[in-house]
């Protein structure tokens, strides 16, 4: 669907009345013939899924695959860059730096490091979880308790404007009913 889009968009006018399967591969041979592009691939779930694909535009071009799937890639290439949570002053400064708690200066906000710690210092849920105390004025240390009181509420929450499909919760039942699944 994703390469289907960038067909429509390459050429909105001939991709009318054209099944998905016949764009998408109007996609890749653009892809084929064109140098200097960047093809992001968000959150693939088997390196198999990409391996047809990467195989045929591989020189073209650059393409960054995000996954949370950390083996198997060996296989398509050899520049494979692992990324790990933050570190937790790492987390607390971006929790800081999104959430812009009151007050010139204030380098230690309460609550703040107990919260990332509560969150894993995954880089995702920062984020998400600074996006929402801006916007509702919370200080970390309520949110925490509101999060320990009901987390399924509070992960799956999203900030306005945010993508509401990549909330925490989201991600992480997506995740779970994958592993159920393959047990």
């Amino acid at each position: 669907a994703g390469l289907a889009a960038l067909a429509t968009a390459l050429n909105p006018e001939h991709a009318a009345d054209i099944e998905l399967a016949a764009l998408a591969e109007r996609a890749i041979v653009w892809l084929a013939a064109h140098r200097g592009w960047l093809l992001v691939l968000d959150n693939v779930t088997d390196p198999q899924h990409v391996a047809p694909l990467l195989g045929r535009v591989r020189l073209a071009g650059r393409v960054l695959v995000t996954s949370r799937l950390g083996q198997g890639w060996h296989q398509l290439t050899r520049h494979v860059l692992r990324l790990d949570v933050l570190a937790p002053g790492q987390a607390v400064e971006l929790l800081t730096r999104l959430a812009a708690p009151p007050g010139p200066g204030s380098a230690v906000w309460p609550g703040a490091e107990e919260l990332v710690q509560e969150l894993g210092w995954l880089p995702l849920a920062v984020e998400q979880a600074g996006a929402y105390l801006y916007q509702t004025a919370l200080t970390p240390a309520v949110y925490l308790h509101r999060l320990r009181a009901q987390p399924h509420v509070e992960f799956d929450r999203a900030a306005a404007g945010a993508d509401g499909e990549r909330t925490v919760a989201r991600i992480w039942r997506i995740t779970l009913t994958h592993l159920a699944e393959t047990q």
